[in-house]
Order: structure tokens, then sequence, then C-alpha cells
């Protein structure tokens, strides 16, 4: 099959083939996740692996890297098509003008709308409906999981611990803990050479994690000869749990000496009084006794990957959707004007005698009305003063988009402040960045009692939450593109006053004419544009995002919480205990304001630069453009010619003309000018 000559049509099918690779990548994930593990029957979720933590999140990281690289290519792809599809033929424009409208003209346009078929109407509402969910499960196809060991702490006595009679020792001072809490089960392992001697600094400092997911049970060793062979066993939890003022960390045991607060005052979370601990190691006492070492249990650490089999469904179908609306836009009927280039071009072949005499008009005369059902003439308009380039935009885009961005961003700020205040403990930014890019931390797990019931399926309920701000994102993008394509339209139309060059067409460019860019946005814009985007949506994904725990003990232990007796060859497995929530982290959301402030400053500061000279602002306009498409009868072909704009008609008339024109012209200083 042949390609397609125009080369807006080569544009959308690239982009068509760009979501179908995008598809193939997705389905191969698919295929992987589906064939190589079973579905958990409850939520449908595939297990992909499990390693070390930090290898998980690294790949994690990678994963959402490339999900985000090829969310941009469907974001990018949606832009390009939809403004082909909104784009107006020249018979469209003709009827406009006759009914005293104008059309957009170079850029994506809900103005041009009702102008539209049917066909290209429906294609422009699918494509941009089908970006909604798209955006909304996408990055969540994809999860990493946090593995948090279920572990006793017993406070045994040397003697007791290596006494050869010592299961009847145990089973005499502790019945209850010897046989329904496990203890027999913790020594017995102690025995076989489970367990690792550590020092109390390594035994501090092993066991004062959030997530435990590297050790077990531990047995405190405490030889105080005052004790005698009594022995104590201490609950601990999986996850930090709150009360009214403050929170019970995993490992808040590890600062038991100091849990001792005054009447009314808050207990202090035990990374607060961590370092006091690790000072005084030779008099840690977490349950009142000094412990001279202690014996740990190594678990393998087991954070993992999964997949959604359901949204990875969702994904694909929207997906494959995508290429084929692209595709459907290649195939459409007609030669639509996509730049300013191609209505010069229609405009010179066939003049507008609907803007005939008005060849100074910019924008702002089609937008004041109509006079004896006339567009308002400009005879006495000069062009003396040089626009900024912010006037290619009217004054509600720009006030949409700067708001839009600055609420944004606000929003952002508002709930970092909001979070570290909620966040118990240490509120410093330095200390709440150093949690990390992405990381899960206890410390800032949002709480959401909507999704906390039997009727909201949690994990839905938190991907749609925490995706919600990458939909706001594409939101944004389509606007700041939108701004971003108008300025550069104005900034080559205004160029064409100083030098003399061919026209920037979409078709296949014929004498001196030049191919498009990407569509009216140079690829110096075009394409940083796209990575700035992918970046934002990147950051995004890691200031809020799924949290997954999955809880795991000893078998006996689990054998308590769950009522049943599964064992496997490791001795560890994952019971009922899993939480499904969200996370944040602020660092992402710090990476978010920043990058989000250099890019609306970037808009703003750019739009503040002068244009090349003072022809009059089209602004996108098409009866503006037609106006200035007046040129001499005699003037054949001089659309494939390089151009130039000025005075064409030097005659000693009162009147003088302004038009695209392939012969010298002069800019216009002075006169009344038809």
């Amino acid at each position: 099959m042949a390609l397609p000559q125009q080369k807006w049509r080569r544009g959308t099918l690239g982009w068509s083939f760009g979501a179908l690779a995008t598809f193939v990548i997705n389905l191969t994930l698919m295929l992987y996740a589906v064939l190589g593990a079973d579905a958990d029957p409850r939520t449908g979720l595939r297990h992909l692996g499990s390693g070390m933590c930090s290898n998980i999140h690294n790949i994690d990281i990678g994963v959402h890297v490339v999900i985000n690289a090829l969310s941009t290519v469907l974001l990018a792809g949606s832009n390009y098509c939809m403004q082909c599809a909104s784009a107006p033929t020249r018979n469209q424009i003709d009827q406009a003008h006759r009914a005293k409208r104008w059309l957009d003209v170079g850029r994506p346009s809900l103005r041009n709308f009702r102008s539209l078929g049917l066909r290209n109407a429906t294609l422009w509402v699918l494509l941009a409906v089908s970006s909604l969910p798209l955006h909304l499960f996408y990055n969540s196809v994809v999860f990493s999981s946090t593995t948090a060991n279920i572990y006793n702490v017993w406070s045994l006595n040397e003697g007791i611990l290596n006494a050869t009679d010592w299961e009847h020792l145990l089973e005499a001072e502790n019945p209850d803990a010897y046989t329904g809490f496990g203890l027999n089960y913790t020594v017995s392992n102690f025995h076989a050479g489970l367990f690792m001697k550590l020092p109390v600094e390594q035994c501090i400092n092993v066991y004062a994690q959030p997530f435990q997911s590297s050790w077990g049970d531990v047995i405190l060793i405490s030889n105080d000869a005052a004790r005698g062979p009594a022995l104590g066993r201490f609950e601990t939890e999986y996850i930090e749990r709150y009360d009214i003022c403050s929170s019970r960390q995993a490992y808040q045991w590890v600062c038991g000496q100091y849990d001792q607060a005054a009447d009314g005052a808050c207990v202090a979370p035990c990374d607060e009084t961590l370092p006091e601990v690790l000072l005084h190691v030779d008099n840690w006492q977490p349950y009142g006794l000094v412990v001279e070492y202690c014996y740990a249990r190594p678990t393998p650490e087991t954070c993992s990957l999964y997949f959604s089999t359901t949204l990875g469904i969702v994904v694909l179908v929207l997906n494959l959707t995508k290429a084929v609306l692209m595709a459907l836009v290649t195939l459409g009927p007609g030669s639509p004007l996509l730049t300013i280039g191609d209505a010069i071009a229609s405009f010179l072949k066939v003049p507008d005698e609907a803007t005939a005499g008005m060849c100074l008009a910019s924008k702002r005369h089609f937008t004041a009305g109509t006079k004896g059902g006339k567009w308002v003439s400009n005879a006495i308009e000069f062009c003396d003063r040089r626009e900024r380039r912010g006037r290619a935009a009217s004054l509600f885009r720009w006030i949409a988009c700067i708001m839009a961005y600055v609420i944004g961003l606000a929003t952002c700020g508002w709930l970092m402040k909001y979070g570290l205040s909620k966040m118990l403990g240490k509120k410093s930014m330095s200390y709440a960045t150093s949690l990390g890019f992405g990381a899960v931390s206890e410390k800032t797990l949002i709480s959401n009692a909507l999704f906390d019931n039997d009727e909201v399926d949690p994990l839905l309920g938190n991907v749609i939450l925490v995706n919600t701000p990458q939909l706001i994102l594409s939101d944004l993008y389509f606007t700041y593109n939108d701004l971003f394509t108008s300025m550069c339209a104005a900034v080559e139309w205004s160029r064409f006053a100083i030098r003399r060059k061919g026209l920037r067409v979409s078709d296949t460019p014929t004498g001196s004419q030049r191919s498009t860019y990407f569509l009216q946005l140079p690829y110096r814009y075009s394409l940083p544009l796209m990575v700035v985007s992918g970046t934002l949506h990147l950051f995004v994904s890691q200031s809020i995002f799924l949290v997954y725990v999955e809880a795991a003990g000893d078998p006996v232990v689990g054998s308590w919480l769950r009522g049943d007796t599964v064992a496997t060859s490791t001795g560890i497995f994952p019971y009922e205990g899993k939480s499904i929530t969200c996370g944040w982290s602020p660092l992402g959301v710090l990476c978010t304001i920043c990058l989000g402030t250099v890019v609306v400053l970037f808009l703003v500061l750019w739009s503040f630069r002068r244009l090349p000279s003072g022809m009059p602002v089209v602004a996108n306009c098409s009866a503006a453009v037609a106006a200035a498409c007046h040129p001499k009868p005699w003037e054949d072909g001089a659309w494939e010619k390089p151009l130039m704009w000025g005075v064409t008609k030097l005659a000693t008339s009162e009147k003088l003309h302004c038009s695209f024109s392939t012969e010298d012209v002069v800019y216009p200083l002075g006169g009344t000018y038809q």
C-alpha cells in the first residue's frame, strides 16, 4: 500500500502506527502476565515477580517511565489527529464568511465544531472521550506491593532458652504463649539455627523499619538476676496505627522506654526518639529490662510487582480504539487547511470576496461585529507597533490556561502543607523529602474511608483517586499546547513582513513551498513539550500512588490470625492482612510543583516577547488571513513562490493596498489602505 501523498495524512498515519505499536507493547505485557501467573479470584491481580524491595521499587519506577512515555505518545497523537479532524476546509470557511462568521486555522478549536461534518465531529468527540478513562487507569495497570512481616517479640532469659529441658520450662512458665502463640515454634527454630545473634545497636537498626520485610521473630535476651525465668510476649503491628494524637508505628516497641508521657501529652512516634535510643544502646530496655543482645530471624525480602487484568483490558480496548480512530482521520475526505500556510495558499488561489478592501484587518476587526451586513473596514489602520506574542490568543484563553495551572499548582502546595500538618512526628520539608521519590512510607499513607466498605472495590476506587490528577494534567497539556500553537503561528505570520520565504503547507510541497512541522508547532517546541508533559505525568504518578501492603507471618502466627495452618517451605506465607490505600510522596509533589512552575513561567515570559514585525495579528482568524491575501490579478501561481507581505501598489492614488506578493513590496508606514 502506497503512503498518502499529503503530509498531514502521513502524520496521522504515523500516529496511528504509533498507537498500534503501543497496543502491541501493552498486549505483550498482558499476555506475559496472564500466561505467567494465576489471577487472584477477588481482585484479578496477577503476580509479575518478587524480589528485594529496593529492586522492585526501581523496576516499578522504570515501568512507569515507559508507561508515561507511551501515554505521551497517545496523548500527542490524539491532539494531532483532533486538530486534523477539526481543521476547516475552504468550502466550510467560505460558508462561514458568507454568514459573517470566521473559523480558526492552525489550532485545535471548538469554534470550528459547528461547521464540521458529522464524520469529523464524531471522530473528534471519540478521540477526546477515549482519553478520559485511558489516563485514569493506565498508570495503575502495573504497581508494586510492600511486604510487612507480622512477628513476635519475646523477652527471655539466656539460661531458660539454652536449657536442655526448655520445652518443659517454657510451657510451665506460660502455657498460653507456649502453645497458642507459637513460642514452641519460635524456640524450635532458634535451636534449628534459623536465628542470628545481633548486638543491641544492630538489633535496633534492623527492626526500626516502617515495613519490616527482612526480619521475623526476635528474642530479646535480658539476664537480670532478679527476673528469674520469667518470659513475655509482645504483639507488633505490620503497619502504623493511629490514635487521637499520636501514632503507634510498627516498630514502636523499640522505643518502649520513652513511651511514658505526662498526662494529656502525646506519645512521640518512635522515629523521633530513635536517636536518643541509639545514644544509649547500653541501657536499651523497651520492656523495662536491659537488653544485652538479641536473636533475630532473617526472612526473605519479598516485595512484589502486580498486574491488574481488569485495568489492562480497559487500557488495551482504549488503546486499540485510538489507533482505529487515528486511521479513520487519515482516510477522511477533503483537504483541510491545517496551517496558516495552507490558508494563505488557498486565499491566494481564490481570493475571498467577503474580506476585500480590508488588507490591514486583524482579528479584532472581525470580533467587533458587522455594520450594514459587512465586516467593519480598517482603511486607516497602520502597522507602526509590534505587538507581543501573547496577543495571538484571546484574553479568555489566557485566563483559562493560567488560572487552571495556578489552581493546580496551588492545590498541590495546599495538599502538601495539609499532608505535612497531618503527618505525625517531624514535619520539616527536609525530613519529608528525605522519605524518597515515590517511596512508600507509613508517614504518608492516606486514610481513605470512602473505599473502606464492601460496596466499593477498594482497588478500583483508589486507582481512580490516584489517577484523577493524570486526567487533569492531560487537559492542561491540551490548553498549554493550544496557546503555544497560536503564538508560534503568530510569529510565523509576522515574519512574512520582514523576510521573503515559501509557504509551509501540510500538503505535498510544490515550488518553493516547505513541509509542515508538527502541524503548526515547530519541532524545537513540540518535542520538548512532549518530553516535559511525559515528565510531569511521571512526577504526578510518583506524587500520589497506589499502596498495596501485604502482611506475612510465621505459620503459627498466621493460623492464629487466619484460623488455618497452611505452611510453606520457607515458613513464611501471606495471609489475609492486606491493605489497599493511597500514599503520597512529598518529594514527588515538590518536583511536580517546581517543574509545573517552570512550565508556566516559560509560557508567560515567552508571550511577552515582541513579534518580529508590526504586521496585523490575525491570531488564527480565517477572515483576517483572507483579508491579507488579495494579490495583483497577474500574479499567477504566487502560492508556489517565495512570498513577502507589504504594500503592493505604490500608485499616486490616495489609497494603497497590502498583500502577499512575489514582487517587491515595502513596509506600510502611513497612508490610507484598502
